[in-house]
């Protein structure tokens, strides 16, 4: 979480990595906190604002937003696709997982600082399960994984899979003796996104390319090719591909759709919502008032209506320390600087915002403040505290699908 004191930005690997590590840490139930970012109600008689006496860990007055995969407004965040392949992969596989022990090999890094071992797991139960292998760590550049060999020996068996790479900030899943309709994934050297039709089986990794056993008989693909054998079919998705891959279950044994936005049930369609591609228009301000403190205050209005049937955003780039967003008098959004933007979501104030003026307080940040940044914003003379410009982002609903695997 941002604080006053300490301005992170968690990647989307960071949080994806992580979760990877605590399922094959032996973890079942993936809980968070945050999931999905707030706003901070009003209280009765004061703000609900977290804050200590310090200071240190002081968070906004209105902004609940823990950089999880939804935003405060619903926004998804990058991290939101990236989870998604672990959940898709937790819902269609768990229960194969649930049961497991778990196994970590003597030559595991025993320190954090320790770039060259890998990183890595096995979850079981007889002869079948799961390896998880993982050269992701925030801040820190780990070494290429080249021509890794696994050999894992177990309580029945003795696990081998081909030769594969792990890149620098790369992590996977890998199964061995999965059973799939009547046939048995011996290996593959890509994780299992998810199973369609019992039989159809999508898999996706980093390289593209994957060694894979069915039946003890050998097969090598790249991504975007299709293999059937023994009675199944197997389907190798690059990265980019698994990221836009979504599971329908409501539809008997499943269907995939594959499309580049955000796919919703409402009622009984399906839509994507587009967070990619967006419409902005360029808003005007005026600078009406600078304080002692150094505060300056920016005034502008809307020209428009706000949509209530999807979401339309102000994007607001400013450099300096906080920022606070007022319609009429009343405080609305907040946002302590990190360099990353801040879309305020509009449709909650549809009916509010006719004819109001909005007032942007921005904070200065001084060269000297004691605050932890990773993306630092534009200083002039030693201070930053400009509003560089403001816009209005549409998010795009649209009905077709893309390309579709299974039937729907």
């Amino acid at each position: 979480m941002v604080t006053k004191h300490r301005r992170p930005i968690i990647t989307a690997r960071d949080t994806e990595a992580m979760i990877l590590t605590r399922i094959g840490s032996g973890a079942n139930l993936i809980g968070y906190y945050m999931y999905h970012g707030g706003t901070n109600p009003e209280g009765k008689l004061t703000t609900l604002q977290e804050s200590i006496p310090r200071d240190w860990c002081d968070l906004p007055i209105k902004t609940y937003d823990f950089q999880g995969a939804l935003g405060e407004y619903g926004m998804p965040h990058e991290c939101y696709r990236a989870l998604k392949l672990q959940h898709i992969f937790l819902k269609d596989f768990g229960a194969s997982l649930a049961p497991t022990d778990v196994y970590f090999p003597e030559f595991n890094p025993t320190s954090p600082d320790d770039i060259n071992n890998l990183r890595m797991s096995v979850r079981y139960k007889d002869n079948s399960g799961f390896i998880f292998v993982n050269n992701h760590q925030r801040h820190l550049d780990l070494t290429d994984k080249h021509e890794i060999e696994l050999d894992i020996e177990l309580d029945y068996d003795n696990i081998s899979f081909p030769k594969f790479d792990l890149l620098n900030h790369e992590y996977l899943i890998l199964p061995f003796n999965l059973k799939i309709g009547d046939s048995v994934i011996n290996y593959a050297t890509a994780q299992p996104l998810c199973i369609v039709n019992e039989t159809e089986l999508l898999l996706w990794n980093f390289s593209g390319k994957c060694d894979i056993s069915i039946n003890e008989k050998n097969y090598k693909l790249t991504a975007g090719e299709t293999l059937e054998s023994d009675g199944i079919t197997v389907i190798l998705l690059s990265r980019a591909d698994a990221l836009n891959t979504w599971k329908i279950s409501d539809c008997g044994a499943g269907a995939v759709v594959r499309d580049d936005g955000i796919v919703i049930k409402e009622g009984n369609d399906f839509f994507a919502i587009s967070c990619l591609e967006f419409t902005r228009n360029t808003i005007s301000f005026s600078e009406n008032m600078v304080r002692d403190n150094g505060d300056i205050f920016y005034e502008f209005k809307l020209d428009f209506n706000i949509a209530t049937d999807s979401e339309t955003f102000l994007e607001i780039d400013y450099d300096g320390n906080i920022a606070n967003l007022f319609l009429g008098d009343n405080l609305i959004a907040d946002n302590f600087y990190t360099g990353l933007p801040w879309r305020v979501g509009l449709r909650r104030f549809a009916q509010k915002i006719e004819n109001k003026k909005f007032v942007l307080q921005v904070k200065p940040l001084r060269r000297e403040d004691d605050i932890y940044f990773e993306i630092e914003p534009k200083f002039e003379d030693g201070v930053a505290c400009k509003l560089n410009a403001l816009k209005v982002v549409w998010e795009r609903k649209k009905v077709a699908f893309g390309k579709v695997e299974g039937e729907l």
